[in-house]
């Protein structure tokens, strides 16, 4: 007696491929936009961070903190937005100063905000004043993880 042996799938092995393909990915693809989220934020915070570090040694050296604008042109050295590139970016700095008693910046918040068209519903803005204070336009602690 001849055996038929069958090569290929059957439509049934074929659909539960696809089933778990497809809870896999409903599962993953969130989780990676969450991730990526996070790290674009954390990006943000070291920015603001190394801005504020740069702000001090500003002060340092002329008794005056300097005001830099998304849209201007920061010294040498610094950056005021957050990406692989300008045209890339995901959020851009910007410093507000305060004066003091006398003519100069006796203060200075750091600001960064979503831009080119990358949005944060989740938590927004994130602000960082020259006393160390990190306020969020969002109540949630999501700038913080």
């Amino acid at each position: 007696m001849l055996r038929r042996v069958h090569k290929g799938f059957t439509l049934i092995e074929l659909m539960i491929v696809v089933v778990v393909i497809a809870v896999l990915s409903a599962i993953a693809i969130p989780s990676y936009k969450n991730y990526v989220l996070r790290a674009k934020r954390a990006s943000a915070r070291t920015a603001i961070q190394n801005m504020a570090q740069q702000q001090e040694r500003y002060f340092t050296q002329n008794n005056t903190y300097l005001t830099v604008n998304t849209g201007g042109t920061p010294p040498a050295g610094w950056v005021n937005w957050v990406g692989d590139s300008y045209a890339q970016r995901y959020y851009d700095l910007s410093v507000a100063v305060t004066a003091g008693a006398t003519t100069t910046a006796a203060a200075f918040s750091i600001v960064a905000a979503p831009a080119n068209g990358w949005s944060d519903v989740q938590c927004g803005t994130l602000t960082l004043t020259s006393a160390g204070i990190q306020t969020p336009t969002s109540p949630t602690d999501c700038w913080q993880k």
